[in-house]
């Protein structure tokens, strides 16, 4: 009994007093940790591009304006804008016609009932249209040769008075035109011959109308412009008038007569 007690002790390490540590059995021997797989290398960064990338482009929205266009029964004429017409590049022009022979004077009332003036052709190519115009009503509508009326009047430096002067003699200063959207180059090189002749009529007896007055004892002076619709080379070539009588003192002369007006306005759009 006291045997085996003693041989179990024995069996128990026992810790020395010096502290030595006692036996203990070896630990097991460490497994290596596999080694770590190398990293894939670096993709090379793409060459540095010194150029300047171009902003998106810009969306733009455009208003498309519509095209001029002239009101109804007006024929439109495409102008070069400068600084004789107003810098007026669409101009709209008609005739008014009248049953009866009114006043040149009074001609202006026919334009303003359509918003528009009186006004003249700028070249020759407006003539020639305007002139298949009025052509085609005196022939359908009076059967016999027209005037009408156009914007000018004559300027107060060539009254009666003074109408042989040598500044009246200018064919381009005798007249000045009221409407600015017309460069009146052309039309003062368009007169029928003879024209502006400043006829003085005061002594027409009985057909003597009240007429333009440029003087104190009665002597008068063709102020206005009309045009005369005959269909030759000169048809709408400018004819100097009285202002203020219907039928002048030729009464037997229908070409004398006004039937109308030219009138122009803008064009809409324009």
């Amino acid at each position: 009994m006291h045997v085996a007690i003693l041989a179990l002790v024995l069996l128990i390490p026992i810790c020395s007093s010096s502290g030595a540590p006692p036996y203990c059995e070896p630990e097991p021997p460490c497994i290596p940790e596999p080694p770590c797989e190398p990293e894939p290398p670096c993709e090379p960064e793409p060459p540095c591009d010194d150029t300047t990338t171009p902003p998106p482009p810009t969306t733009t929205t455009t208003t498309t304006k519509p095209p001029p266009y002239c009101p109804q029964n007006f024929t439109m004429f495409v102008r070069t804008p400068t600084s004789k017409n107003n810098f007026t590049s669409h101009w709209c022009m008609r005739y008014v016609f009248t049953d009866e022979p009114i006043k040149s004077g009074d001609a202006h009332k026919l334009c303003e009932q359509y918003g528009a003036v009186l006004t003249i052709y700028e070249s020759f190519d407006e003539r020639k249209v305007l002139n298949d115009i009025a052509v085609d009503v005196a022939k359908n509508r009076y059967r016999h040769i027209i005037s009408l009326t156009t914007d000018g009047r004559r300027v107060p430096e060539c009254d009666y008075y003074h109408r042989d002067d040598e500044y009246c003699k200018d064919k381009t200063k005798v007249f000045k035109m009221q409407d600015a959207n017309t460069d009146p180059t052309y039309a003062f090189e368009s007169w029928m011959l003879g024209q502006p002749d400043s006829q003085n009529n005061a002594e027409e007896g009985a057909f003597q109308r009240t007429r333009n007055m440029t003087g104190t004892d009665n002597r008068y002076v063709e102020d206005c412009l009309t045009q005369i619709v005959d269909n030759t080379e000169d048809s709408l070539k400018l004819n100097d008038m009285f202002c203020d009588f219907a039928i002048p003192f030729n009464i037997d002369v229908p070409e004398f007569q006004s039937r109308g007006a030219l009138c122009g306005r803008h064009a809409f759009n324009s």
